[in-house]
């Protein structure tokens, strides 16, 4: 019997002017549709589903540059002192701009059990987001 193939996230939509929007949530899963919001999407309730996993693919906005963050929790707990911050040990230290037009590579293999990847838009927004995220159980190979 074979592997099940590995979770596979299309990038769709993009943040507004100067919003945030959650591209990969291990908090959430699939199931959730990223939104976008003027600030940084609390964690979810559900805990450790994608830990020790290596998630690679690529980004490539139009129109306007976009920030993407790699997060981990700051306290897995499931209290109100849940919350992200930027992992330092994630592609470029946590922050990548990415400018219009360019297509990024990325491989991220995050030391917390819980994890995001987040888009960011300066204050004007791009006008899409082409890519996509592949979350691999294997840790050890590249993109």
């Amino acid at each position: 019997m074979s592997e099940p193939r590995p979770p596979t996230i299309k990038f769709a939509g993009s943040p507004g002017n100067s919003q945030y929007m959650m591209a990969v949530d291990s908090t959430r899963g699939l199931v959730e549709t990223p939104t976008a919001g003027s600030s940084r999407l609390a964690p979810g309730t559900l805990r450790g589903m994608w830990a020790g996993r290596r998630c690679h693919g690529t980004v490539a906005p139009a129109g306007q540059a976009l920030t993407v963050t790699f997060l981990r929790m700051k306290d897995p707990s499931l209290t109100t002192n849940s919350a992200w911050e930027v992992d330092p040990d994630g592609p470029n230290n946590g922050t990548k701009s990415v400018a219009a037009g360019d297509s990024w590579g990325f491989n991220y293999m995050p030391t917390a059990a819980d994890w995001a990847i987040e888009f960011q838009a300066g204050a004007t927004a791009p006008t899409s987001i082409a890519g996509q995220a592949v979350i691999e159980r294997q840790r050890t190979s590249g993109v």
